[in-house]
């Protein structure tokens, strides 16, 4: 069986701090397969930053800020992956081991869905605590 292909979907506004980061990070995975960045109307430089970022991913620019829901839904229809992902613009602590932690459960099927959250602002762990949105 062919290995699945992983979709990481990026809802960004007003991230021009810290998306660059977050796609470096993605584009440098080997478990990610295909990128998607929805700019959700930002009014900083966001925009900008992830031009340069356009011959190698996706990037949905929304001239009006709609909500993370509604970029997250843009994304998904987008998404030609098997597993699709969801990744903040503003994990600045974001690591290739962050990304092994989430995808290698599902690529071994020991789950169907998986879940991190920032520990003490330095690092991501799976299946701890179920939280809610800040």
């Amino acid at each position: 069986m062919a290995k699945p292909i992983i979709s990481a979907i990026v809802p960004a506004y007003n991230e021009e701090k810290t998306v660059e980061k977050v796609i470096t990070t993605l584009k440098a995975s080997n478990y990610i397969n295909e990128i998607i960045c929805i700019n959700d109307g930002s009014t900083d430089n966001t925009e900008k930053l992830l031009e340069k970022f356009k011959q190698t991913i996706t990037v949905i620019n929304l001239k009006k800020n709609q909500g993370k829901g509604n970029a997250l839904a843009l994304g998904i229809k987008q998404a030609k992956g098997d597993i699709v992902e969801f990744l903040d613009a503003d994990l600045t602590s974001l690591s290739d081991k962050h990304i092994q932690l989430l995808t290698t459960p599902l690529l071994d099927k020991q789950y169907k869905a998986v879940m991190g959250y920032v520990v003490n602002r330095s690092g991501m762990s799976v299946f701890a605590d179920i939280t809610g949105q800040r």
